[in-house]
């Protein structure tokens, strides 16, 4: 017997308190049982799916690569371009390639793929999201790119980029970018012109490709399924019994695939390529995904994973994207109140808000090189200063620096870390590996009101690299009027006084300069 907690909710009506936990056993597909949380499914004629509101569907047996397959990416991909109002649409006309792109020529694959330098040409292309996963793939170089424009034979290439060629031709776009090909690695004059302009590159895109499954290029995007245990059958029936059918319990020893732990979902690079894509086709180990700010769709029917994201609403990007916050979706019962105290207005606490939350979400993720700590985020900081016309220093904003600053390093870790920058300042959550959070989102909301008693004078810093204040800064310090106390750690649940706040009202104003 399966005993639920309730009735099914409206997944699709956004009304879920987005501050709480979702609870899994109020989730059409994972039903409360004596045992545990079950996971559910039905076919999609079945009446269990339309007259029982069980959305989980059995998984794909076939690997990505079949004209099924290929069937349901474009009507995926036709139904976004056609029918999403909010999602960007590329113009071939419009679209600007990147500076170099693979021209892998007619769908037929007649001819072989070669690097082509687009000069300022225009058209619709395809950006390929992928693991390295510590072995470096094939790279144009210094020494290879004569090479690489006259040929780039399949031949060469690394499955996953074979894959990407195949999948490109079959949707009928003759130019890729992949990153490891398009931009010269041994070149750091092209690696800094280039990796300041990638969040346009995924950004421009008629497509991102993404590799979910494979954790480096020899894995491919077409991932062998593993076959399912034998699932439980279960009757079906409206409370009358005149509507019957089946659904099905799926053993509880296969686990369905966490996409917060797949070797692309961990990476700190990719997670500006899934905020600023316009959409995304997901290769996993398990199904395909589907990604754009209208849509979250999953072969396996599922609204989302509910593992991780119970917290949203929405779908990822629908929640994510910075241009698509226009109107406040995390705001709390305060905000009123903090702005009316702050002089800030809700929407713009609700975008700085935003931030320190990608910015958290960001730093859980893994980096090769610890230099990239700030240009592997610079692209989704840009699409803030679009929308805000804030000043981007190291990290934060000018215009809510005071708030931007109360930042903790909530990780493991020794006094004696080396940092990731020699040249960031000591008030830089960048300058530091591991987790960083902020006390202004995680729920202390009268530390982020800008006390009039603290106010910033000044800052002064030095731009280095093509990135310019979006990559490192060298000679940085900031300039603050305040109220200051020496603490050793300040703990937000035993420092703040009566009314939230932190004790300072005996202490006389003073400047201060950080460097």
């Amino acid at each position: 017997m399966i005993t639920t907690t309730g009735e099914i909710p409206d997944v699709e009506s956004g009304k879920e308190d987005s501050g709480n936990l979702f609870d899994p056993t109020m989730h059409p597909d994972h039903q409360f049982a004596p045992s545990g949380v079950l996971d559910l499914f039905a076919y999609p004629d079945d009446p269990a799916a339309w007259h029982g509101g069980v959305r989980g569907r059995q998984l794909p047996k076939t690997a990505g690569d079949s004209d099924e397959d290929f069937e349901l990416a474009k009507q995926w991909l036709n139904d976004c371009l056609c029918g999403h109002d909010d999602c960007r649409k590329p113009n071939p006309r419009e679209t600007r390639l990147p500076t170099r792109v693979l021209d892998i020529g007619p769908g037929d694959g007649s001819e072989e793929p070669y690097l082509l330098e687009t000069n300022g040409m225009h058209g619709l292309y395809i950006a390929l999201s992928h693991c390295w996963g510590g072995q470096v793939p094939l790279t144009t170089t210094s020494c290879t790119v004569l090479e690489r424009k006259k040929s780039t034979p399949m031949s060469l290439l690394p499955q996953t980029f074979r894959d990407a060629v195949f999948i490109s031709r079959k949707l009928g776009v003759r130019y890729l970018w992949i990153d490891s090909l398009c931009i010269i690695q041994d070149s750091k004059t092209d690696w800094e012109k280039e990796s300041a302009v990638m969040g346009d590159v995924y950004g421009r895109s008629h497509l991102t490709i993404a590799a979910r499954g494979a954790a480096n290029a020899e894995i491919g995007c077409f991932i062998p399924r593993k076959e399912e245990p034998p699932a439980c059958c279960l009757e079906y029936k409206n409370a009358d019994g005149s509507i019957r059918g089946q659904m099905f319990v799926r053993n509880p020893a296969f686990e369905i695939e966490r996409i917060d732990r797949s070797p692309l979902d961990e990476r700190g690079w990719v997670l500006q390529e899934r905020i600023l894509s316009p959409r995304i086709l997901y290769y996993g180990s398990q199904q395909l995904y589907w990604e754009c700010t209208s849509a979250t769709i999953r072969q396996d029917g599922k609204d989302r994973d509910v593992h991780n994201d119970g917290l949203r609403p929405g779908g990822f990007k629908e929640d994510w994207d910075p241009a698509r916050v226009t109107k406040p979706k995390f705001a709390t019962p305060e905000d009123e109140q903090l702005s009316e105290m702050s002089g800030v207005s809700v929407e713009a606490l609700e975008r700085t808000r935003h931030w320190y939350l990608i910015a958290d979400h960001y730093t859980r993720r893994k980096l090769t090189f610890d230099s990239d700590r700030l240009p592997a985020i610079a692209g989704v900081a840009k699409e803030f200063h679009r929308k805000t016309s804030y000043a981007y220093v190291a990290g934060l904003w000018k215009e809510d620096l005071i708030t931007g600053l109360l930042w903790y390093r909530s990780s493991a870790y020794s006094a004696h870390d080396a940092p990731t920058s020699s040249e960031l300042p000591t008030w830089s959550w960048a300058r530091f590996s591991g987790t960083i959070s902020f006390w202004s989102y995680t729920g202390t909301a009268l530390l982020y009101v800008l006390d009039t008693d603290c106010e910033l004078l000044d800052i002064s810093y030095d731009s280095t690299a093509n990135l310019y204040n979006y990559g490192e800064i060298s000679n940085a310090r900031i300039q603050i009027k305040g109220r200051y106390r020496r603490i050793g750690y300040l703990s937000v649940n035993t420092h703040l006084g009566p009314d939230g706040r932190i004790a300072f009202a005996d202490i006389n104003p003073q400047v201060l300069t950080i460097i």
